[in-house]
């Protein structure tokens, strides 16, 4: 199950979120353009574009990745970049891949607990890698963890944990992990749960948001992977 929410700020941010449910495999990413205004959207359209199609095609998560910085790269020349978190789930089996790319470190729950941020090796935004005859000259790791019955995976931008109230206090990470679980603990849905933080993010702000908000919240059941023991 997956459950998302983009809340956009008043003044026009690069955020974005997708996602596809198929029969074996979920594939789901978050994306944050630089900066705000009309450059930072056009790095959103163009990122999750790029990433659609790749996805469309059933090109692997490393040849995704590779389609967004080319894209990038092409319209921006440098000069701009996306940060984001690609990611897969084989949905028979619990592996969970991903490639993180000056992101915010997705988050591991388990047992309405934070179990840890999923870490993965450094590395740069899309539209930052040093193009070589138009080509982008990097290579781009996948991490792996291998999900329990039961966990939740949640992704998120800046604009959610550094969202300030008029006094200016921080909404914080320690904040939407304890909103997160403590409506898990209640046994409500992802979608709720998701709706739920969202509605506490805003009233934080009194909706005056200064940056898009994005939340990606997925669950795995482990059902399907159930099914097909013998």
């Amino acid at each position: 199950m997956v459950a998302g929410a983009l809340k956009p700020a008043y003044e026009v941010a690069g955020d974005s979120v997708d996602y596809a449910v198929e029969r074996d495999r979920t594939s789901f990413a978050v994306f944050d353009g630089m900066g705000h205004g009309l450059q930072s959207a056009q790095l959103a359209t163009i990122s999750v574009a790029a990433y659609r199609n790749a996805r469309r095609a059933g090109r692997s998560l490393t040849a995704a990745a590779e389609a967004v910085e080319q894209a990038v790269l092409t319209a921006f020349g440098g000069e701009a970049f996306t940060t984001a978190v690609l990611a897969e789930l084989d949905t028979d089996t619990g592996v969970l891949s991903w490639i993180n790319v000056g992101h915010l470190e997705p988050l591991l729950l388990r047992d309405s607990h934070l179990v840890r941020r999923l870490s993965s090796e450094p590395d740069l935004p899309f539209g930052l890698g040093v193009a070589q005859g138009g080509q982008p000259s990097r290579t781009f790791a996948v991490s792996s963890e291998h999900l329990q019955r039961g966990d939740y995976v949640l992704l998120y931008t800046d604009g959610v944990v550094e969202a300030r109230s008029p006094s200016g206090e921080l909404f914080g990470l320690d904040r939407l992990v304890d909103l997160i679980t403590r409506n898990l603990a209640a046994e409500l849905p992802p979608n709720e749960t998701v709706r739920r933080t969202v509605r506490e993010l805003l009233a934080h702000q009194q909706a005056q948001l200064r940056d898009d908000a994005t939340l990606l919240l997925l669950h795995w059941s482990g059902e399907v992977r159930d099914r097909l023991l013998p």
